[in-house]
């Protein structure tokens, strides 16, 4: 069950901080923050095989939780020899900076489609506010990005929970970590079961503000002074909760785990802190399902994650007729039980559900509600597992 605080406190307090977002986080996002440098050297990579030799072509879209995390991140590739690496950013304030309110943006829109339309974008990474919980705007920019790059990866990083000083460090770690584990993660089973072919994960960054919170707390952080305050000595340095120099140097060793693999223990990095970020970043991400972590779908058994391009179970359920006029139903080869029941869901291209019920095999459903169109289904047991996905077209 979602925490009540959750919903009543900070999913209600941000949309009535939309004003003070917009206002703040420009300016939080083009403060100057002082570049950590490296030397290059050579970096053991972990066995997942998901990381690309020499870098990847990323574009990051989010908010000032996100957007800031991002600017570092190609001095960290080049440290650790990725050295084709090259990034974009867009970046709007508070849920400006969500998928949707991206899409829904004509300039924000037009400008990101600018990098997509080179079809050279190889990661695109996106994020999380709670003022646009739906999966709308993640379906769109994926059936975007993919109109000019079918290879293009994907991530979803989760930031961390906004007004800190008023909740406990308790509540805290449980509002993330359902949204995280709950909210998060179902996001990404949807967007794998219907595009079997692209990888997806999620990058949970967001608990470097809890971890440092914990340390705080038991008084192992010598350089943090307070909760918030000015940015070198203090988690966050406003109400919000923007991110303070810790919490972003950690939140950008998350990411350089998460997306290429690195063995951050082995990542000859000063963040200039007496305490050592690397053990914790790493931790952080050892802590996460490993079924979401970049390449978990190749892993993972359903109904996490499977390609049902390659399942059999691709091939044991399918919708019949496809095109449809307007009724379908079920065909499966797969032995059932008398009388078993199936959850069918049905998106549009945008990722909006528009049709969702409850049938069995000799039901038949009109589609005639529909427009003419292609559309996206799942098909999932009374466990919630996911038994088929694949796209349907509606002819009329």
């Amino acid at each position: 069950m979602k925490p009540a605080f959750f919903i009543h406190r900070h999913l209600a307090k941000l949309a009535i901080a939309i004003a003070l977002l917009i206002a703040t986080a420009g300016s939080m996002y083009s403060e100057n923050i002082q570049k950590q440098s490296s030397e290059s050297t050579s970096i053991q990579l972990t066995e997942s095989g998901c990381s690309p030799d020499n870098g990847l072509q990323c574009l990051f879209i989010g908010h000032s939780f996100f957007a800031p995390i991002a600017a570092n991140i190609e001095d960290h590739a080049l440290a650790t020899g990725f050295y084709d690496h090259q990034q974009e950013i867009v970046f709007r304030g508070g849920p400006n900076g969500a998928p949707e309110a991206l899409w829904l943006n004509t300039e924000a829109r037009m400008e990101i489609q600018a990098h997509l339309l080179t079809g050279q974008v190889e990661l695109l990474g996106m994020t999380y506010h709670p003022a646009y919980p739906e999966a709308t705007g993640y379906f769109s920019w994926v059936q975007e990005a993919l109109q000019y790059n079918t290879n293009t990866a994907f991530f979803i990083g989760t930031p961390w929970v906004p007004y800190p000083a008023e909740m406990s460090t308790q509540e805290m770690i449980a509002s993330w970590e359902y949204l995280h584990t709950e909210e998060i993660y179902a996001l990404v089973d949807t967007l794998r079961s219907v595009y079997p072919a692209n990888n997806f994960y999620c990058i949970p960054y967001g608990q470097s503000a809890n971890e440092l919170r914990t340390l705080f707390e038991a008084g192992e952080l010598p350089d943090i002074q307070q909760l918030t305050g000015q940015p070198q000595s203090s988690i966050y340095t406003d109400d919000l909760g923007h991110s303070g120099h810790m919490l972003r140097r950690l939140s950008e060793l998350v990411w350089l785990g998460a997306i290429y693999q690195v063995d951050l223990l082995q990542y000859d990095y000063d963040a200039g802190f007496s305490t050592d970020l690397r053990p914790i970043a790493a931790t952080i991400l050892e802590d996460q399902d490993i079924c979401y972590n970049c390449g978990g779908e190749s892993i993972c058994d359903l109904p996490v994650h499977v390609d049902l391009a390659q399942s059999n179970l691709s091939n044991t359920f399918t919708l019949f007729p496809n095109p449809v006029l307007e009724w379908v139903s079920v065909q499966t080869s797969a032995q059932l039980a008398l009388g078993q029941t199936f959850l069918l869901s049905i998106r549009d291209a945008q990722g909006r559900l528009v049709q969702q019920l409850h049938m069995d095999l000799e039901q038949q459903i009109s589609l005639s509600a529909l427009e003419a169109g292609i559309y996206f289904y799942q098909i999932s047991n009374a466990n919630k597992e996911i038994l088929a996905a694949g796209k349907i077209i509606r002819n009329k």
